[in-house]
């Protein structure tokens, strides 16, 4: 874990250096960046459990840099779970990273508002996708995968994304996968006008969007399959009573992850690893943050046929 730690915050800082010397109007090569992504398909290859957890984790950090980070990260292991070719993996990466330069050429004071933006603010925030396509111009050898992941990620399947209204055939399949990993990061995360979603109904929402036609349901799938309905380092409460901690995702079992459990209010105390999948007798019943009844969960779960059939 310290190990993938550390690589993490190297990144970062990497990450942090190239967007402070495009905003500056300096130049960046494209292997400074594609080095980023390159080194995440590394750590995937090591441990994608580990990986994906850091991609996952509530932050707080400096925006749109970690955002941009992690929305990399868990792009790369959605693609991962896709099939997608190593080569395709460092461009998704790639575009993921550079894809809000933009924001950093708007008003701050508007990204980081208190209250939820008027519609004049938010057309100067569809701008920055442009923004950021005018910024990565020069870098020559950035592939076109990427400059499409960086310019499209806000667009939407049914056409309502920005800033050209594209429709799902219109938009890069690499694209289709950033939008999601971009939207379950940034619910999670907390901004200045809202609290950080729990990363259950961050799920939720993202299924409803899918249902709504605003992401590629086989790329939701595959965002399932990677985290699991409760992602991973997500606290459950389970049907015997006592509290878990998401370890592992399952694959398409998404509702039957890898957790360790303790005993209520013994967090501290010996816990048990269990597989969720190898348990039957044993379900998650609800997000820990908000106990809801099973019906809760399983109504969820329903859904999800729904949304892709």
């Amino acid at each position: 874990m310290e190990e993938f730690t550390s690589k993490f915050q190297a990144s970062l800082s990497q990450t942090a250096n190239f967007f402070h010397e495009l905003t500056g109007g300096g130049r960046v090569h494209d292997k400074e960046v594609t080095d980023i992504s390159q080194e995440g398909v590394l750590q995937i290859a090591k441990d994608s459990e580990l990986f994906i957890s850091l991609g996952v984790t509530p932050n707080s950090g400096e925006y749109p840099m970690q955002h941009s980070l992690q929305s990399s990260m868990l792009a790369m292991s959605i693609g991962t779970t896709l099939g997608l070719t190593q080569d395709e993996l460092i461009e998704l990466g790639t575009g993921c990273l550079v894809h809000d330069l933009g924001m950093l050429r708007i008003d701050q004071r508007i990204y980081q508002s208190t209250s939820i933006l008027d519609p004049i603010q938010f057309l100067e925030i569809t701008k920055h996708p442009t923004y950021t396509f005018e910024m990565i111009r020069a870098m020559e050898g950035l592939p076109i995968g990427s400059r499409m992941v960086a310019y499209q990620t806000h667009e939407r399947c049914n056409g309502s994304g920005y800033p050209r209204k594209r429709k799902k055939s219109q938009i890069h399949y690499l694209a289709r996968i950033a939008a999601v990993a971009d939207a379950f990061v940034a619910m999670i995360s907390p901004r200045p006008y809202r609290p950080a979603y729990i990363p259950y109904h961050a799920l939720e929402e993202i299924i409803r969007g899918t249902r709504s036609h605003l992401f590629d349901p086989e790329v939701v799938r595959a965002l399932l399959h990677t985290v699991s309905l409760f992602p991973i380092g997500s606290y459950v409460q389970m049907s015997d009573g006592r509290v878990g901690k998401v370890i592992r995702a399952n694959g398409e079992k998404y509702t039957q992850p890898v957790v360790e459990l303790w005993q209520p209010n013994g967090l501290h105390g010996p816990s048990e690893t269990v597989d969720l999948t190898k348990t039957p007798e044993l379900t998650i019943t609800a997000p820990l943050r908000e106990l809801e009844s099973p019906e809760a969960t399983e109504a969820i779960a329903a859904e999800l046929s729904d949304a892709w059939e």
